[in-house]
Parts: structure tokens; sequence; C-alpha cells
């Protein structure tokens, strides 16, 4: 009898690892960010707004909103300054999506004439 509840408690251990293992992995797997190459366009700067963030227009007439500017551009440009609205630019920036929610981030800029 006292095998029986060895072997029972071993197997309940057993388990109930096995079932949250699984869990965190799962967690993880979600929480994975997947980034795709740096892709550019030349648009001019419109406004921003931290509601909204950076929003452009290419000459298309098309609206581009980016959600954040990675320091190092911003070191370079400040857009939040409010000096470079109706300057056109040659953004590059990136494309992240986690959880299924895409992220818009410029990685540099470069002041078209």
């Amino acid at each position: 009898m006292k095998n029986y509840f060895k072997t029972v408690t071993f197997l309940m251990l057993f388990i109930g690892t096995g079932f949250f293992g699984t869990l965190q992995a799962t967690n993880t797997l979600e929480a994975v960010e997947i980034v795709n190459q740096d892709k550019s366009i030349v648009a001019t700067f419109v406004e921003f707004s931290e509601s909204e963030g950076f929003k452009f227009s290419t000459k298309d007439g098309d609206t581009v909103t980016f959600h954040q500017v990675a320091e190092e551009a911003s070191k370079v440009i400040d857009l939040k300054s409010g000096d470079y609205k109706g300057k056109t630019f040659e953004v590059t920036y990136t494309v992240s999506e986690v959880k299924g929610k895409k992220k818009y981030v410029i990685t540099s800029l470069k002041e078209v004439s």
C-alpha cells in the first residue's frame, strides 16, 4: 500500500510538472516578436501627436504613421520639435509584430531636398 501512494504521488508530480512546463512554453511563444527587414519610403512629415505617433504623407497621398523613432535617429532629427513639418525625408523603418499587432519604428531619417 505504501508503494501505491508513492507511485500515485510521483505520477501526480510528473503530470503537474509537464502541464506547467507546457503552459510556460506556450506563453513564451506568444511573446516572440517578429521583425521584418528595414524598409524605406520617401514621405513628407505631417505632424506628431502623443496618441497617434509620427504621421507622414507620401506623394501618392497615402498616410503612414510610425509608432516610435529609434534613439539614434531622434538624436539627428527631432520630429517632436515641430521644426520639420512639411519637410520631405527618406524614412528607413522596421515593422515588428507582437500578438498580431504591427509596430512601425523609424530607424533613420535623411532629409531630401
